[in-house]
């Protein structure tokens, strides 16, 4: 049903782990100054926005891979131009479109 998005989930798990490790995404709660009161707030949405941010980059990386080991195998097979083609060819509509 829903294997792609299991197997992201899994494949951005190290990712995720070193970003905490290094301290880009922290669970505390921040301190706020608003106005001449301070005001604790947990930053949720910026840790949800933090692992979609890691989620995504994750995808667009192992796009990039299954792109360029695709282009390398019809290059080999078909010639240098021909793989060139045919990656501006799988790209060029994401790129119009978006």
């Amino acid at each position: 049903m829903f294997i792609g998005s299991v197997l992201l989930a899994w494949v951005s798990t190290p990712a995720i782990k070193i970003a905490t490790a290094l301290g880009l995404i922290d669970s505390g709660p921040d301190l706020q100054i608003i106005g001449k009161y301070y005001v604790m707030s947990c930053s949720l949405l910026t840790i949800r926005l933090s692992l979609q941010l890691i989620v995504r980059l994750v995808f667009m990386t192992v796009n990039a891979i299954g792109l360029i080991l695709i282009r390398r195998a019809v290059s080999h097979w078909l010639g240098r131009p021909t793989g060139f083609l045919w990656t501006l060819h799988a790209i060029l509509p994401a790129v119009l479109d978006g």
